[in-house]
């Protein structure tokens, strides 16, 4: 009878300790985060570099295009061509290189975003932190339980070394 009363106790008990819940806004997270904010400033760089190359081909073009006018030469036809295939070769080079770094700075950054929620979750005791990100995973969740404010300066100051 003592074996069973016992069981029952650590079975109420153990049904009665709260589990700790939150979720964060993963949107919020990431647009927030500073080395996502890092990324993007590098990723606006290298774009300026880029077009401002491609405008200066395209300027060159145009004033090949201007000399064709004029007179026709083989050699003229031959470099405009040549001009030509070049800045299609380049925008499109340009583009792909572009969205392949936007991919490795969005993949990098979601990474380190759940290293550090994870590390955030041990630290202060969850059992889980849910990641609300607009597609049904989390249909619902109290706006007390929301912990995004906290979990984004954490992030960021452990991004930062501190």
């Amino acid at each position: 009878m003592k074996y069973i009363i016992a069981i029952l106790a650590i079975a109420l008990l153990s049904s009665c300790s709260e589990k700790k819940d939150a979720y964060v806004q993963v949107s919020k997270l990431y647009a927030e985060f500073d080395m996502t904010k890092e990324h993007q400033k590098k990723l606006q760089q290298s774009v300026t570099i880029k077009t401002q190359l491609l405008d200066s081909l395209k300027l060159q073009l145009q004033q090949l295009e201007l000399q064709l006018n004029s007179g026709k030469s083989d050699e003229l036809i031959q470099a405009y061509q040549m001009k030509k295939q070049e800045y299609l070769y380049k925008e499109k080079s340009f583009m792909e290189d572009n969205q392949k770094m936007s991919q490795v700075y969005y993949e990098q950054a979601l990474n380190q975003i759940n290293d550090y929620v994870e590390e955030y979750g041990k630290a202060n005791g969850y059992d889980y932190i849910y990641g609300a990100s607009g597609n049904g995973s989390l249909m619902y969740a109290k706006e007390e339980n929301d912990i995004t404010d906290q979990v984004l300066a954490y992030i960021n100051q452990k991004y930062h070394g501190k």
